[in-house]
């Protein structure tokens, strides 16, 4: 007799079935007849059981796969944290990206999906990277309102922290290598926050 699974178990199986589709045919490409037939189902009609739409199930996947986005999760314990303490949360959340395979993975499912529907970029972007720079952009501005850093453009400020961590991640996951060589993960890290801080050290009354 075979186990009945909880309502939980059954979205995991549909997100990993997803995952696997989407991995060989990209997102848009990809049907729900082969999403049930990978995760195991007997009829894709049971998908919407759980799932409204394929881009219900993209988000849920990036949720459950994007480091960054997860630490969103903590959003508030992070904005009582220091600017150092939640720089170093935000990189070492982009290490993840390119350490844990199912975070590889969707990664690769992403950009390849980007280049080849361009209109999808929209889709995820407003779910994952853009909640990310949304977030810090505002903590950065707090802290600029605080005095405890230089008053500058926070949505620039915030780009300008992230695309460094997005572009070492992104050589990574392409070439294997990161821009500064074999480095301890923790060295990267902690020279991403250290250059990021003193550019915005508030200036001397």
């Amino acid at each position: 007799m075979r186990k009945r699974l909880s309502a939980d178990e059954r979205r995991v199986q549909i997100l990993e079935g997803a995952m696997c589709v989407f991995a060989v045919k990209g997102f848009t490409e990809a049907s729900n007849k082969e999403i049930a037939t990978a995760a195991g189902l007997r009829s894709p009609g049971l998908i919407y059981h759980y799932f409204p739409s394929k881009l219900d199930i993209l988000k849920a996947i990036i949720d459950r796969h994007a480091p960054p986005v997860q630490l969103l999760q903590r959003a508030e314990e992070l904005n009582a944290l220091s600017p150092r303490e939640v720089l170093t949360e935000l990189a070492l959340s982009y290490q993840d990206f390119y350490t844990t395979p199912a975070s590889v993975a969707l990664m690769r499912i992403l950009l390849g999906e980007a280049l080849r529907q361009p209109e999808f970029v929209p889709e995820f972007a407003a779910h994952g990277p853009l909640r990310v720079l949304g977030f810090l952009s505002a903590y950065l501005a707090k802290q600029m309102e605080a005095g405890k850093m230089k008053v500058r453009d926070p949505d620039l400020a915030a780009l300008s922290f992230m695309g460094v961590l997005f572009a070492h991640a992104l050589s990574r996951i392409l070439t294997g290598q990161s821009f500064g060589g074999d480095k301890a993960p923790d060295l990267v890290v902690a020279h991403a926050v250290d250059t990021f801080l003193m550019g915005m050290e508030p200036d001397e009354q």
